[in-house]
């Protein structure tokens, strides 16, 4: 993969003119999909396509690696300051998803639909310090709690009225799990 999408490429309007074009038509195909059909429905040359990405299989892992990525430059400077907020932390995440809808909806379809998974096992060092989850499977069981909860919110299309609601919902479910295992792990 070595077509990787950056902020550099997305901030140029003519590479977002031609990939725009590239997903929809890669969206809106019937039948077998090819590079073929995309260019010809795109009126793109092969040339063109293959600067986007090497293979048409590597459009949403392309996009799934971009969201990874802009996550842990979003992430990492929070979890280095010394007072964290888990709930401000997942507010932040909430917003980068919503912000990120269409790209988030396009890898959910069509790459990894563990992306969420993927962006909350990079919290797994600050839950695991202050939580004590020092179990790998209590976290996995974290894990998989707060992902449902994030995924229900992506459901209800990004409500980003709901945002403090999904946010408490996580909290209360970190403060649960931690209420509940503490006097195990202690």
């Amino acid at each position: 993969m070595k077509n990787k999408i950056t902020d550099k490429k997305l901030a140029n309007k003519r590479f977002i003119r031609t990939e725009n074009s590239i997903i929809v038509a890669f969206l809106l195909a019937k039948g077998r999909i090819s590079v073929s059909t995309i260019v010809k429905n795109v009126g793109i040359s092969r040339p063109t396509f293959y600067r986007h990405h090497d293979t048409l299989n590597e459009i949403a892992p392309d996009y799934e690696d971009y969201i990874i990525k802009k996550f842990s430059q979003l992430i990492k400077p929070i979890l280095r300051r010394k007072n964290k907020d888990l709930k401000m932390i997942y507010q932040k995440i909430l917003v980068f998803l919503y912000y990120n809808k269409r790209i988030i909806n396009f890898i959910y379809q069509y790459g990894d639909n563990r992306i969420i998974e993927k962006m909350i096992i990079q919290l797994r060092p600050y839950i695991i310090s202050n939580y004590r989850l020092s179990d790998e499977n209590l976290f996995n069981i974290y894990n998989k709690e707060v992902t449902a909860i994030i995924e229900r919110w992506i459901q209800d299309e990004y409500d980003i009225f709901s945002i403090t609601r999904t946010v408490e919902n996580v909290s209360n479910i970190t403060k649960t799990a931690y209420s509940r295992l503490a006097p195990i792990i202690r």
